[in-house]
């Protein structure tokens, strides 16, 4: 499989898209290099191994919201902060205007034809997939020879779609970068099951996606978020979620965490940058 073997200059994009008992819509994208093998021997495969319960609570599901799961989390999380690379959050309320439609916009662009048979909500997915992970790249900015996507269960990549969506998002990525690229290798979940060293990196976007989701319904439905509004943990979150939150408010480690949102408004969306939006302990310290 792409990440079981390759030099250290290979960049690696792992994705989770979450969308379940929230209003929001949450694709979260970690951009690394290979280099972060290390950090997965250093850090994690140790702490790994001293659990009870080895390879196990990697995901959101995994912890309950109170009592001494949170433990675990916080660990989990001290541990990610030492991954070196960029975790990028986008947000989008549920419902909002569609920036892209395979029926109506293969009619006025035919070079979009293979996706004539395509439903109006996946191709949006994978437009807006497409234009988040040029982000992250670009913005983790370095020059690999090669580059995987580590993508969690999705319809975007299932046959026989993965094909088309892989060329698609491959053109993409040259246009944003002004370059060519070496086409990158796509592993799923599914593929890459038995390595510890995937499981490990697709937990990161798993926990962000479930926290970031839940934590702005819970505000949302309490305060009605606008971009420009700054609020507070205290109270308002499940305390598993307000761990998760801050951890995401902390930018001082060597993973980088960004959340930018969208939606049919100028203010519309989530509360404009959660790390000046927080004040509290940092989880992962």
């Amino acid at each position: 499989m792409p990440l079981t073997a390759g030099s250290d200059d290979r960049m690696i994009v792992v994705s989770d898209i979450s969308e379940a008992a929230s209003q929001f819509t949450v694709g979260v994208f970690v951009t690394t290099m290979l280099l972060a093998r290390r950090w997965f021997e250093r850090e994690f495969k140790p702490w790994n191994d001293r659990r009870p319960f080895p390879n196990e609570g990697l995901s959101y599901k995994d912890y309950s919201s109170t009592g001494p799961d949170l433990d675990g989390l916080r660990a989990l999380m001290a541990i990610a902060n030492r991954c070196p690379g960029l975790l990028l959050s986008v947000v989008s309320p549920k419902g909002s205007q569609r920036v892209a439609s395979a029926k109506g916009d293969v009619k006025t662009h035919p070079e979009l034809s293979d996706f004539r048979n395509w439903s109006d909500p996946l191709f949006e997915r994978l437009m807006r997939s497409s234009c988040a992970i040029s982000i992250a790249m670009d913005q983790f900015y370095c020059h690999p020879e090669r580059w995987n996507l580590l993508h969690d269960t999705d319809q975007l990549f299932e046959p026989p779609r993965r094909e088309t969506a892989m060329l698609w998002l491959n053109s993409f990525v040259c246009v944003v970068r002004e370059g060519e690229i070496t086409p990158m290798l796509l592993s799923t979940k599914e593929e890459v099951a038995d390595s510890l060293f995937a499981k490990a990196l697709l937990g990161l976007p798993d926990v962000a996606a479930g926290g970031t989701g839940s934590g702005l319904n819970a505000w949302n439905t309490k305060y009605g978020l606008k971009m420009e509004q700054s609020v507070g943990a205290d109270g308002d979150l499940k305390e598993k979620d307000e761990t998760i939150v801050l951890w995401f408010a902390d930018g001082s480690r060597s993973l980088v965490k960004l959340i930018v949102s969208y939606g049919d408004e100028p203010d519309s969306g989530c509360v404009h940058l959660i790390g000046r939006a927080l004040r509290g302990d940092d989880p992962g310290s």
